[in-house]
């Protein structure tokens, strides 16, 4: 049986910092929202991009919970406090989060929380 020394932990735990991962990113514009569009909808008006605010408006809020460092789940946002975990039986375990989206309503939009 080996044992490895502090000294050989350190310089696995260096040798691992120093390695680079290098990632490729594409970015692909899908869609252009007209502000008017938004501005529109928020008042309840008719709009044929109604959908489309609704995403745009879906993606600010998921960016500011991430913001606030929450872990997102599809719609579902988690924040990162142990109080949140609670663990049920047979090794499962629970997590308070909650849920946001924007609807649109006969007068105008709805946060949906």
């Amino acid at each position: 049986m080996r044992v490895g020394s502090n000294s050989d932990e350190a310089t696995k735990r260096m040798r691992r910092q120093s390695r680079s991962k290098t990632f490729k990113i594409e970015i692909t514009y899908l869609a252009k929202i007209p502000l008017q569009e938004i501005a529109n909808v928020v008042q309840g008006q008719e709009s044929e991009h109604h959908q489309e605010v609704l995403n745009v408006l879906d993606v600010i809020l998921s960016q500011n919970a991430t913001k606030q460092g929450c872990l997102r789940i599809r719609q579902s946002y988690f924040h990162d406090n142990p109080r949140n975990i609670s663990n049920i039986d047979g090794g499962v375990q629970c997590c308070r989060g909650f849920h946001s989206s924007f609807k649109v309503t006969q007068k105008g939009l709805s946060l949906n929380v």
